[in-house]
């Protein structure tokens, strides 16, 4: 193999990437008291949860979020309200799901040093960072679907029909509960355990097993029946996409985009080839000269208004505007990844991708490998538990009306698996360690940098606000922005009017006529929230219909480009209507 089994304490060095996860969010200074993406529609129902009892729903979410709503009104019940506390309350989640995820790792088969690196470039993933310290169904959805794999892959391991019984009943059982917080997340018991126990039937005691299991099925339908039927809940089809062959662009842009995502892993190709052959130093020299000729060529791209090689690949979290800027407030927002840097991780990209390439296609240029001190688990069992999980969790994210980049959470893991069993059994490296520090360096940088600019741009964002309620004016007369705006109309009307919910005889529902003359608003203005009256905007730059207030504008400092941007207060040139 390459990077010894024993001496490192693995639960230790667990702790140690969970620990690491929580210094690189809190060296952000993640504070800000108003909704981030989602968010706020979550919070505001765990709000209601601590104050009532009652799990109540908005309108916005589509998901059940069970014990996430009950373990945020728990920390609201201890701290009393604020985003930071339910925010806290989700980096535990994160913490623990790094943990998990270092332990599922190893049990599949790599090493305690391969599992760490794996560990470390999941975490430093920009969709896992972006979404690690937010109140949302993302983090808890991973944790229930890798704590089932976990327990599947203890069943494979496992010699003796009682334990692989037992693992099978807390894999089912685990994923049920934990799952019902996001129904994809239930795949797991849906589809993982039901293979493991086929493949190995003759372990495990089905009279045990299958009464536990179909519990565990009849649950899953109960709770998809009593979401159904609550109020003011998102009702989203299973393939909502009409148009799926769209899509099949994924296919080369996700493999392309991990090979950003997860540069602390990919990098392990480079270090896998042997490169005392002549002819592999050759052709590094021939691809060298060629990556300073694509860096102009994108730069040249650029300027002619194409942007498809450059990153990034995928939509929401990686963006030149920072992470989740399809909320952002209006105006011209600053670019806080430079085209320059862009085409620069363009071009780090291509390496990365050229390696594993090379890796793949000639086998003679490998090192020579070590074999792997045990194998725990064969290829061929592992590969028939998960290929059914990842069909059909890569056909409903296909599918998805928006395919997000952090959906892809969980397949990230099951690609790091894949890339390093695939190494371990295949060849060695030497100096990997440097390749390794740059690429955790680099993402760490750029992931603790982009979360904290967010945080600044919504602190700035809440301090523009304030401004206006402290001089009298109605929270229902700013526009403030997807999250402020989200919580203003849940307070006023107590729900969003989203053209996907059903509603009572004479509720106010989605109204798609519904428009500000002059408004140049994004899409939530145009009937999601009809209760808001933009009066006055916090905006980036001024529209011709915008003029400025009295108003001092507040500022805000970003680290990934340094500076200060300012972020006005502007308010209608004249009284606004609505017109249909």
């Amino acid at each position: 193999m390459v990077l010894t089994e024993a001496r490192w304490p693995g639960r230790l060095a667990a702790v140690g990437c969970a620990v690491f996860l929580a210094l690189l969010v809190m060296m952000a200074h993640p504070f800000a008291e108003l909704g981030v993406v989602d968010d706020w529609s979550y919070a505001y129902s765990a709000n209601v949860l601590a104050e009532t009892g009652h799990v109540v729903y908005n309108g916005w979410g589509a998901m059940p979020l069970t014990w996430v709503l009950y373990w945020g009104a728990l920390f609201i019940r201890l701290f009393g309200f604020s985003f930071f506390a339910l925010r806290c309350s989700m980096l535990l989640v994160s913490m623990a799901t790094v943990f998990v995820v270092h332990r599922t790792l190893h049990r599949s088969g790599i090493s305690e040093k391969n599992s760490t690196v794996a560990t470390l470039a999941i975490l430093l993933s920009p969709p896992f960072f972006s979404v690690c310290f937010l109140y949302m169904s993302d983090i808890p959805g991973m944790l229930a679907l890798v704590l089932c794999l976990y327990g599947v892959l203890r069943v494979l391991e496992t010699g003796k029909e009682a334990s692989a019984t037992n693992w099978l009943v807390f894999a089912a059982i685990s994923n049920t509960v934990l799952g019902s917080t996001r129904q994809i997340a239930l795949l797991g018991v849906l589809l993982m355990v039901p293979a493991a126990a086929w493949r190995l039937r003759r372990s495990v005691r089905f009279r045990v097993f299958l009464p536990v299991w179909l519990l565990c099925i009849v649950g899953v339908l109960g709770l998809l029946h009593w979401f159904a039927v609550q109020p003011y809940t998102v009702r989203e089809g299973l393939f909502p996409a009409t148009r799926v062959w769209r899509r099949l662009g994924l296919l080369v842009r996700v493999p392309v985009a991990w090979m950003f995502h997860l540069a602390p892993l990919m990098v392990l190709f480079l270090f896998s080839l042997r490169w005392r052959d002549r002819r592999l130093r050759i052709g590094a020299g021939i691809f060298a000269a060629a990556l300073v000729g694509f860096y102009f060529l994108l730069i040249w791209m650029a300027d002619h208004g194409q942007y498809v090689l450059i990153l990034p690949y995928l939509r929401d979290t990686f963006t030149p505007r920072g992470f989740h800027d399809l909320a952002a407030p209006m105006g011209e927002e600053p670019v806080l990844l430079g085209l320059s840097l862009r085409v620069a991780l363009s071009c780090l990209t291509l390496l990365l991708l050229t390696g594993a390439a090379v890796y793949l296609l000639f086998p003679g240029l490998r090192a020579a490998g070590v074999p792997p001190v045990r194998e725990r688990i064969r290829r061929g069992q592992l590969r028939w538990i998960l290929l059914p999980f990842f069909l059909a969790y890569s056909l409903l994210f296909a599918t998805r009306t928006i395919p997000f980049d952090r959906y892809l959470m969980p397949l990230t893991l099951l690609a790091g698996i894949a890339v390093l069993r695939f190494l371990e059994r295949n060849s060695g490296w030497r100096n990997a360690f440097i390749g390794v520090v740059a690429m955790v360096v680099l993402l760490g940088w750029m992931d603790v940098s982009l979360l904290h600019d967010e945080f600044s741009l919504y602190r700035a964002r809440v301090q523009a606000a304030d401004q206006l309620v402290r001089a009298g004016i109605p929270r229902d007369h700013i526009y403030g922005g997807f999250e402020y705006d989200g919580w203003t109309e849940i307070e006023k009307t107590g729900y969003i009017k989203d053209p996907r919910l059903k509603l009572k005889p004479g509720e106010q529902a989605f109204d798609p006529t519904l428009e500000w003359v002059g408004f140049p608003g994004p899409f939530y203005t145009r009937g999601y929230m009809p209760s808001i009256i933009p009066d006055y905007v916090i905006t980036h730059s001024l529209y011709p219909t915008l003029e400025r207030s009295s108003f001092p504008d507040v500022t805000y400092r970003t680290w990934t480009t340094p500076g200060t941007w300012p972020l006005m207060v502007a308010r209608m040139k004249q009284p606004r209507k609505k017109q249909p």
